[in-house]
């Protein structure tokens, strides 16, 4: 599987953003709060520091807020990195046009006001 995501309007966050990050599983739902690092129409890298097992291609659910705009996302872990105090995990996510759209739109918001800055 192909990880490195070349997508146009991938951006990095100077500051992370605040996010929940939800592992479903068949009976079970566990959410952890994570630091969104950095997001593209298809795939975002999170940080998390909570105790909680993720596995590669664990189905989970991302929910964060970009310029008062609430995204939500389905889609499922592509790998991870385990640190000291935190894990790393860069996601895959199930978008459809609408979110893509919103997401290119707000993106491009967030960079011309770090420009004019």
């Amino acid at each position: 599987m192909y990880f490195k995501r070349n997508e146009p309007y991938r951006y990095a966050f100077d500051n992370p953003i605040n996010g929940t990050l939800s592992r479903i599983e068949k009976n079970e739902k566990v959410t952890a709060n994570v630091l969104l690092l950095d997001v593209s129409n298809e795939g975002a890298k999170v940080s998390s520091t909570n105790d909680i097992q993720w596995n590669k291609s664990s189905k989970i659910n991302l929910v964060f807020t970009l310029n008062d705009t609430s995204f939500h996302a389905l889609g499922e872990i592509s790998w991870i990195k385990s640190y000291h105090k935190s894990t790393e995990m860069g996601l895959h996510l199930n978008t459809d046009e609408s979110y893509q759209k919103n997401m290119i739109s707000v993106l491009k918001d967030i960079a011309k006001s770090t420009r004019s800055k």
